[in-house]
């Protein structure tokens, strides 16, 4: 398998990741693994929910942003996977329905795409991990970060 994107493409250094901003249309990009690891999340959130998924009570206004994010972004760049059916959202023509309600919005919007999906906030003290749905983290695990500084 070849990788797109740095710090594995071969163009930086091993292991000197950096963050740069992403063009909007790249911001996800499904491919062909999109279901099963899907599924793959699926499972893991059945079998140990507490292990890959938290949130803070007090963060379901700035998950709704990212979900309402998320769907657009979706919606708008790869409508040929994506479709709006009411409140839910219909990938590959019906191979999978995820109800855009009735769930915490940041888990909702984790079952769309591929990626980790993490909400930092800022407070006096520094940053904090406040919401993650954390299926395929890199060395660490979302009960040790979560809520800490």
């Amino acid at each position: 398998m070849a990788f797109r994107y740095a710090p594995y493409d071969g163009s930086k250094q091993p292991f000197s990741i950096g963050l740069a901003p992403l063009a909007p249309e790249r911001w996800f990009e499904p491919d062909e693994r999109l279901l099963p690891e899907l599924a793959l999340k699926d499972a893991l959130l059945a079998q140990k929910r507490d292990a890959v998924f938290a949130e803070r009570d007090d963060t379901r206004d700035s998950q709704a942003e990212i979900l309402d994010a998320i769907a657009r972004h979706l919606l708008a760049h790869h409508g040929e996977r994506f479709s709006l059916d009411d409140d839910a959202i219909v990938i590959d023509s019906g191979a999978r329905r995820v109800n855009l309600s009735g769930v915490s919005p940041l888990l909702a919007a984790s079952l769309l795409v591929q990626d980790d999906l993490c909400l930092m906030r800022q407070d006096r003290d520094g940053w904090r991990l406040v919401a993650a749905s954390l299926c395929f983290p890199s060395s660490w695990s979302l009960g040790e970060k979560f809520n800490r500084r």
